[in-house]
């Protein structure tokens, strides 16, 4: 049973190449992170946004539908991506241990960054 399952999740990975969305999602994430952050600005999303957050939706309720939600969020995150939402991680560690006197790891890396 385990086995068949398996497989069926590697024939569904071949036949979905999730790594071809990559560009796209990045193109995506840049316009999301230039929406104005107002709340009480209005702003209308451009077609190409729209059709983008569509598109992603879709492709994450088919992952999770077919069992690969965890391979389709490996393929749309980058190294670049990790290293710097990591970088971010420690540094809010750092700050909340240097707040409670409490020196760790992170709060020596934080010391010697530049």
């Amino acid at each position: 049973c385990f086995t068949a399952s398996l497989q069926a999740r590697e024939e569904v990975k071949r036949a979905c190449e999730l790594t071809l969305l990559r560009p796209l999602w990045q193109l995506f994430m840049s316009m999301e992170n230039n929406l104005n952050k107002d709340p009480t600005s209005i702003s209308v999303l451009l077609p190409l946004h729209r059709a983008l957050t569509e598109l992603f939706f879709i492709a994450e309720a088919r992952a999770i539908k077919q069992g690969i939600l965890q391979d389709y969020l490996l393929a749309m995150t980058t190294d670049e991506l990790l290293l710097s939402h990591t970088s971010m991680a420690l540094k809010n560690i750092a700050a909340i241990s240097l707040a409670i006197s409490y020196p760790n790891k992170s709060t020596k890396l934080l010391n010697m960054a530049p």
